[in-house]
């Protein structure tokens, strides 16, 4: 069977094109989200157009090795979402087709080749010496030229052997450069990335009703590059918005007011987890850093670490050596009270009455089963907080329970979530204004884009208390981190109402809410 393969970096056909290079899929002008193996199986396809590419073939290459997932449910799921991607049908097919128990056919046309020309082209498109190169220029000469056809010949070799001695010189310090930079040490290319936001990433696996487990990653990814401080993450409200979007990167990009996206997906199979990540710059759709990281489920807090980690150094130039320390965990965690604590929080961010009553049930059980877990206690307090702010159980009852579980919190761990929390019941509950304020602000200290604590210390503590300058700054900020939350909107409109005397506008305040203060 012929198994050539074509190195091109371009493949064009029908209203598509493959940026190998870049590893995407466009249609026409628009980029098609398409990554990982559904990408990897497209590119065999098209290197093997019009051949069969068997489902062994296809397994050996992307599914060998240490590799654990299943590998027939993963290839179908996988051929699915090229289909999709392509329009294309498997009943009717226009450019894969299915050969039962064999495997799969690029069937389509591929428009004039591609942007690289076949290694095995080449002799026949140019001579191989700079002597041919001189006999060509004889072969074609008029007779009465003939005598000056040697000298031509001997110059035209000439140049041709200049020419590839700078080519040869120019290919050496390529390989050179690149051998430089992959010892380089990490950071981002140029500097410029000042915000970023994680998409929600995508679940690959077939397990039913195990979703929560891909939302519930994506959570822990945004809190941990939040935490560093050095550079601004859109808030999981305004990103989850983006799941399963068909909106291209630079839309919602522009949306998220930000300069760099992260995608990828999670796939779980029994005990193992593998997660793909992937870094672009939104403006170039350029991909800046790629990633796949296996592991035990066991392991899932460490990996996200790891991955959170690596993120954060191709989009930070530098990190200080406290900003570094935030990537480490200071105590284990149960793995199954982690997986209730991911079950709980899916649960909570669905905010009904049913979804809280769901989400203090997998707090609680997260809690039985790690009692020094912290962040299952602080989950335990946000829920009975809004079950007794918002949705009408008696406060009575709920308060206290929230004051317990968040003071647990604290004493287990300095968690930034739970430090707002506390400041909330110290304001509203307690009428402890200064006690507040200070929890407020050690809960920002300690997670600069915690958009939630921005949010309740700009318009539940600082605008009742009338200082409205700063409780519109809070405001923009708790805006910009989460521009497409709906409360903060609402909020952020309920800010201007109070202020509104001693308000003018103005293009100093900042880009989204422009407003400064005329004191009177």
């Amino acid at each position: 069977m012929d198994t050539h393969v074509r190195p091109f970096s371009t493949y064009r056909f029908g209203p598509y094109h493959v940026d190998l290079p870049a590893g995407q899929l466009w249609k026409q002008a628009s980029r098609i989200r398409l990554a990982g193996q559904p990408f990897d199986i497209l590119v065999m396809l098209l290197e093997r157009a019009g051949q069969v590419v068997t489902r062994e073939e296809i397994q050996q290459r992307l599914w060998s090795g240490e590799t654990f997932v299943d590998f027939e449910n993963s290839l179908n799921k996988a051929i699915n979402k090229l289909r999709q991607a392509l329009a294309d049908s498997a009943e009717q097919p226009a450019y894969i087709e299915t050969l039962p128990r064999r495997g799969y056919r690029f069937i389509a046309v591929i428009d004039g080749g591609a942007s690289e020309v076949s290694p095995a082209e080449i002799p026949r498109q140019r001579p191989e010496t700079p002597a041919e190169a001189g006999n060509d220029l004889a072969k074609e000469l008029p007779a009465s030229l003939a005598p000056a056809r040697e000298e031509k010949a001997l110059q035209a070799g000439s140049r041709a052997t200049r020419s590839s001695r700078w080519l040869g010189y120019g290919l050496v310090c390529v390989a050179l450069a690149l051998i430089l930079t992959s010892r380089w040490p990490k950071h981002n290319y140029n500097g410029s990335i000042q915000s970023v936001a994680v998409l929600p990433l995508e679940y690959l696996s077939n397990e039913p009703g195990q979703e929560y487990f891909a939302d519930g990653v994506t959570d822990e990814l945004i809190t941990q590059l939040a935490k560093t401080g050095a550079f601004r993450v859109t808030s999981r409200t305004s990103s989850m918005q983006f799941k399963k979007s068909n909106k291209n990167l630079q839309q919602i990009a522009g949306e998220l007011g930000v300069e760099a996206l992260v995608e990828g997906s999670l796939e779980l199979t029994g005990d193992r987890v593998r997660i793909r990540a992937q870094l672009i710059r939104a403006s170039t759709d350029q991909h800046l850093w790629a990633e796949s990281y296996d592991g035990s489920v066991t392991d899932l807090l460490s990996l996200e670490d790891r991955v959170a980690r690596d993120i954060a150094l191709k989009v930070a130039v530098n990190l200080t050596p406290a900003q570094e320390r935030r990537f480490v965990r200071t105590r284990t965690v149960n793995p199954d009270a982690y997986q209730d604590y991911l079950r709980g929080r899916y649960f909570w961010n669905l905010r009904t009455v049913d979804s809280f009553e769901k989400a203090l049930r997998y707090f609680q059980a997260a809690i039985d089963k790690d009692p020094n877990y912290a962040a299952a206690y602080a989950g335990l307090a946000d829920t009975y907080l809004l079950l007794g702010g918002y949705y009408f159980h008696s406060q009575n009852e709920t308060i206290p329970k929230a004051r317990v579980a968040v003071q647990k919190a604290l004493q287990l761990e300095d968690l930034a979530e739970a430090h707002a929390t506390m400041g909330l019941i110290a304001e509203n509950y307690d009428w402890d204004w200064p006690g507040a304020e200070k929890e407020f602000r050690r809960a920002i200290e300690l997670n600069p884009n915690y958009s939630t604590a921005h949010h309740w210390y700009g318009e539940a503590f600082l605008a009742l208390t009338g200082r409205f300058d700063q409780a519109l700054a809070e405001m923009n900020r708790a805006a910009e981190l989460d521009p497409l939350s709906p409360i903060i909107s609402a909020d952020v409109g309920a800010t201007l109402f109070l202020a509104r005397p001693l308000i003018r506008p103005s293009s100093s305040f900042g880009a989204r809410w422009s407003f400064t203060l005329t004191m009177r």
